[in-house]
């Protein structure tokens, strides 16, 4: 038996499926979301309505800083799978 913890009065054990499934039904929220606004854009585009991009220096900057990490990371991982084997 594990001691009552006043904290957790329904077990650790208990809660760590409800937050799974908050946390599922949240970022299925999201998901639906931005299906939803990627269809209206696309609607709104097919009547022959571009939308306005907003691409400043900042978010060019934040996109190719994100491009070399993930770049950086995938040869770091593959050195190290080749290396293990």
């Amino acid at each position: 038996m594990h001691t009552p913890n006043i904290n957790y009065p329904a077990g650790q054990r208990r809660l760590e499926p409800v937050a799974v499934v908050i946390s599922a039904t949240l970022m299925g929220m999201a998901a639906i979301e931005v299906v939803q606004k990627s269809v209206e854009t696309l609607v709104v585009g097919f009547n022959g309505t571009l939308p306005d991009l907003d691409m400043t220096r900042f978010t060019i900057c934040v996109l190719v800083f994100a491009i070399f990490i993930k770049i950086v990371l995938t040869i770091a991982t593959t050195c190290s799978a080749t290396s293990s084997l």
